[in-house]
């Protein structure tokens, strides 16, 4: 995936996101020196029973997000596979696939 292969949102934005009206296996990329990474972690702290695992890039997992993406942004929400970027679309995802869990 080229840096210049189209835009960010068509790539990694909630647009590409996968549904969130299934079950889906979350990762998130996140550091503990970043301020958006503390703002999506403060949303699901209050969001009921989400399994999220969490990948430090600081603790060596820095390679796999940029394998992954071509980047090392976090934030970076791993839905199924896909990445999903930017705190508040991590957010708006999150809240969504936490109010299916719910009905």
């Amino acid at each position: 995936m080229s840096w210049f292969s189209g835009s960010k949102e068509a790539q990694f934005g909630l647009s590409a996101a996968p549904s969130p009206e299934e079950a889906r296996r979350l990762e998130l990329y996140h550091s503990e020196y970043c301020g958006y990474c503390h703002r999506v972690e403060r949303a699901i702290s209050k969001l009921p029973d989400l399994k999220i695992e969490r990948l430090d890039v600081n603790q060596g997992h820095r390679k796999a997000l940029f394998e992954l993406t071509g980047r090392t942004q976090v934030p970076c929400l791993v839905i199924d596979g896909q990445p999903l970027l930017e705190s508040r679309d991590i957010i708006q995802w999150l809240t969504r696939y936490a109010e299916r869990s719910q009905a």
